[in-house]
């Protein structure tokens, strides 16, 4: 989808929030409450009502835009900035494309949406796992980051619909969330909302399962060498603080950069597959 029909189909506040409900409505199928399978929708609420027990759910509160007052339309709108590039795009460029006023608003969007893409990395990618060797040089440079990363992946026989997950170690993670501990408890540090956005590093359940394969060497070198691009290029050295959302974000779009379909709406059905499965729906 081109920016230009984007923008033609999604123009209004409703078209975007009957987008959104067209998806989200596959994994409602009972009141949370009560277990009562009829609910019904409501415009005032935004939402469903339970016919039983009259317990209202909200299209935000079932989806990754939860805890948010952004109107339907500016959600779709970054949504598809982030995934229409083909390459990662950084968040100030996405903010120059965007409608949105302030900088802060659109990073803590992106930040969310990376942490979907990441959860769908990580159901896709579980076959075998592989650590290699990240910075092999420019240490000084990259001072923040690790020498090595873990990636889990599924090898497929064609080789051009492999799928992988970039995972920083289980060492970075406990220091990230000793860094946003000491950021919340200063009191002039002015985007303290923006540290609850939690990207899953831990491994599901089937990690403990996988098995570990040496992968090719210039499939490893590839993959290095990408990253490392993004991370010059565009991120600008980016901190331990935001590294896993950078590799989710190169993950997913590795992953699905020979699709033929609308990667918005491909995102949107990956992310139904993800709750269903989460949730354990087989429906």
């Amino acid at each position: 989808m081109t920016n230009f029909e984007f923008y033609h189909f999604f123009d209004k506040e409703n078209n975007c929030l009957n987008f959104f409900k067209k998806y989200y409505q596959r994994v409602l199928h009972k009141c949370p409450k009560c277990g009562h399978e009829k609910l019904k929708w409501s415009k005032k609420i935004i939402g469903w009502r339970c016919c039983k027990c009259s317990k209202k759910i909200s299209l935000k509160s079932i989806s990754f835009m939860r805890d948010s007052n952004k109107l339907f339309m500016d959600w779709l709108e970054i949504l598809h900035l982030v995934c229409h590039s083909k390459k990662s795009v950084s968040i100030n460029e996405i903010f120059r494309k965007s409608r949105q006023t302030r900088y802060e608003t659109v990073y803590h969007m992106v930040q969310k949406i990376r942490v979907e893409m990441g959860k769908i990395n990580s159901i896709d990618a579980i076959n075998s796992y592989t650590e290699f060797m990240f910075l092999e040089m420019n240490r000084k440079v990259f001072m923040n980051l690790p020498l090595s990363i873990r990636m889990t992946f599924w090898k497929s026989p064609t080789r051009t619909r492999d799928k992988v997950r970039l995972v920083v170690p289980v060492f970075l993670h406990e220091a990230i969330l000793n860094t946003k501990v000491q950021l919340l408890e200063k009191n002039n540090y002015p985007y303290k909302k923006l540290l609850f956005v939690n990207h899953e590093i831990v491994f599901n359940k089937k990690a403990t399962q996988l098995s570990e394969e040496i992968i090719n060497l210039k499939w490893r070198s590839h993959l290095r060498n990408n990253v490392m691009k993004l991370l010059k290029g565009i991120y600008h050295y980016t901190t331990g603080l935001h590294l896993q959302g950078v590799l989710d974000e190169y993950s997913f779009k590795y992953n699905y950069r020979n699709t033929k379909w609308c990667k918005l709406r491909m995102f949107m059905n990956l992310e139904i597959k993800c709750i269903r499965q989460n949730n354990g729906d087989s429906g």
